[in-house]
Parts: C-alpha cells; sequence; structure tokens
C-alpha cells in the first residue's frame, strides 16, 4: 500500500509540473492589425507554440535545445529589436535568393505561382482592410491567399537578394498593409520564438 502511494504521488507530481509548464510553451496572442488579412486580422486569437523551434526553461528564455529551424510557409512570433512581438510568415531561409516585382515573389530564379481569385470567392474569404487584387500565392509552402492595390506600383518590390546565414526573410499577405523584411530585414534566428498553429477565436 505505501509503494501504491508512493508511486500515485510520483505520476500526481509530474502531472502537475506538466500542467504547470504548458501555458510556458504553448500561449495566446492577440493580433494587432491587418497585415496579414484575409488570414488574420485585428482581434483575433491565435495559439503560438512556444517550442516549435526550441526547447526553453519554462517562463525563462534560457535555451536548453533546438529543435528545428523555421521552413517557407510557417506563421511565426518574433521578437522586433524595439522589443516588439510581430507575427508575420516565413517566405525564405538563409542562403536563399529572394526578389519581388509586382508584388509577386521569386525564389531562387523561380518564379511562384499566382491565382487570381473571382469576385464571390473574394466576398467570402473578405477579412479586414484587402487590397482591389486579392490572389492565391503557391509554391512555396502552403498555398495562402495575398492582398494589393495594383494600381499602388509595387511600392514594396525590391531586386533580388540573398538571405543572411541565421536569418530568415517574412513577408504579410496584405502586402501594401504590411511592416516586414521589406522595411525592418530579415529577421535573426534567435529572435523567433514560435510558429501560429492555428486561430481560436475569430474577430469577423
Amino acid at each position: 500500500m505505501r509503494f501504491l502511494n508512493r508511486r500515485r504521488g510520483f505520476v500526481l507530481g509530474i502531472t502537475l509540473i506538466c500542467l504547470a509548464a504548458i501555458p510556458s510553451y504553448i500561449r495566446a496572442f492577440v493580433i494587432v492589425g491587418d497585415s496579414d488579412a484575409p488570414a488574420f486580422v485585428t482581434g483575433d486569437r491565435v495559439l503560438v507554440n512556444l517550442g516549435a523551434y526550441d526547447i526553453r526553461l519554462p517562463y525563462a528564455s534560457s535555451q536548453l535545445a533546438r529543435v528545428r529551424d523555421p521552413v517557407p510557409g510557417d506563421m511565426i512570433v518574433f521578437r522586433l529589436l524595439d522589443g516588439q512581438l510581430v507575427v508575420k510568415r516565413v517566405i525564405a531561409g538563409p542562403g536563399t535568393r529572394i526578389s519581388m516585382q509586382g508584388n509577386h515573389v521569386t525564389i531562387d530564379g523561380t518564379a511562384l505561382g499566382y491565382a487570381a481569385v473571382a469576385p464571390h470567392e473574394k466576398a467570402v474569404i473578405s477579412r479586414g482592410r484587402l487590397g482591389a487584387v486579392v490572389e492565391i500565392e503557391r509554391g512555396n509552402g502552403p498555398e495562402v491567399y495575398i492582398s494589393f492595390d495594383r494600381g499602388r506600383g509595387g511600392v514594396g518590390d525590391f531586386e533580388e537578394r540573398v538571405v543572411p546565414e541565421g536569418f530568415f526573410f517574412v513577408l504579410g499577405s496584405n502586402r501594401d498593409a504590411s511592416m516586414d523584411s521589406r522595411q525592418f530585414g530579415p529577421v535573426a534566428r534567435e529572435r523567433i520564438l514560435g510558429q501560429v498553429i492555428g486561430r481560436v477565436w475569430s474577430a469577423g
């Protein structure tokens, strides 16, 4: 009987430790801004896996182990130099050649695929302040909707550049409304905190 009690106490202790650690690895964040509309808009609540890329001490920043690096298509949470937390999609990893013309991306010399969204479909997926053009982007991770105003002339376009080692290039899906690597540069690996794994509350 004493052995059983000790065993139950051990199992209970491990269970409590695991339950206490869960909030340090799975956390909810509130989206601010429409830079990734229609996928995410202001007020959406998303779940983030803070252990997707690195295992850290619970409720601390000390890294215990590296799990994996982000890959194109991952929606990540990272911290800017000013401390602001940002959610963006990874478009290119270290050593990748990337350029953008007319809001269309080319990776290592190969243009991604784009398909126009029909007006009736746009009405269904419309969330947030979208541009006049909505397209499906293919060939770089999961298919995603992107949006922009064609008349603005690709204000965020850029010539080919190479993503430095240890950095990741991120873009917002709502091109004309997004502050991303076109403005603040590639994101250092150590500033990436976790991966968005789903939306738990929709603002509309």
